[in-house]
C-alpha cells in the first residue's frame, strides 16, 4: 500500500510539474499575444494615417475651390465668370473687388448616378482661401437676393472625405434639427 502511495504521489508530483510548466507556456503565449495585438493595431493606426495622407493632399490642392449647383444653362461659358463675381458681390462678403475674385471657373459633368439632366455644377476656384471661407459664411449667415436662391454651393472635396463624411451624415442631421452649430475638422 505504501509503495502504491509512493507511486501516486510520485504521479501526481510530475503532472504538477507538467502543468507548472504548461502555464508558464501559456502565460508566455498570453504575453506574446498582447505583445502583437498591440503591434497589430499600431500598424493598423499607422495604414490609416497613411491611407489619409493622400486625401488630406489632395483637399488641400481644392481648399480654394468651390462647387456651385443650380446656376441655369442660360448661363454661357463666356457669361459665367460675371455672373458669379455678381453673386460673390450680392453676399456682402468683405472684399477689395478691384483684386480678381476669380481665378478660374468652368461647368462640369454630373457625377455618375446623378441624372444628366441640366444645369450642370460650376467649379470655382477663387483667388483666395480667405474669399472662399467669407462666401462660404456669407451663405451659412444671410438670405441670397431671389435671382440667386436656387443656387447651392458646397467645399470641394475629394471622393474619400465626401465618403468618410456621409458616415456623419446621421450625427450631422441630428445637429442640424436642433440648429446646433458644427464644423468640420477632419474629414
Amino acid at each position: 500500500m505504501q509503495a502504491s502511495t509512493r507511486d501516486i504521489k510520485k504521479e501526481l508530483s510530475c503532472l504538477n510539474k507538467q502543468i507548472q510548466g504548461t502555464e508558464e507556456k501559456l502565460n508566455a503565449m498570453e504575453q506574446r499575444e498582447i505583445i502583437h495585438r498591440e503591434d497589430y493595431l499600431a500598424l493598423e493606426r499607422k495604414m490609416i494615417e497613411m491611407e489619409n495622407k493622400p486625401m488630406d493632399a489632395e483637399d488641400r490642392s481644392r481648399r480654394k475651390n468651390l462647387r456651385i449647383r443650380g446656376i441655369p444653362e442660360q448661363v454661357t461659358t463666356k457669361n459665367l465668370e460675371p455672373y458669379i463675381e455678381d453673386f460673390i458681390k450680392h453676399l456682402d462678403v468683405e472684399w477689395d473687388f478691384r483684386i480678381p475674385t476669380i481665378e478660374r471657373c468652368h461647368k462640369v459633368n454630373k457625377p455618375r448616378g446623378v441624372p444628366d439632366l441640366p444645369p450642370r455644377d460650376v467649379m470655382l476656384r477663387c483667388t483666395s482661401f480667405k474669399l472662399n471661407t467669407q462666401i462660404m459664411s456669407a451663405l451659412r449667415s444671410k438670405k441670397c437676393a431671389q435671382e440667386y436662391e436656387t443656387l447651392k454651393v458646397f467645399q470641394d472635396l475629394s471622393w474619400s472625405t465626401t465618403q468618410k463624411r456621409k458616415t456623419f451624415a446621421d450625427s450631422t442631421i441630428i445637429l442640424r434639427n436642433n440648429n446646433i452649430k458644427y464644423r468640420w475638422g477632419s474629414p
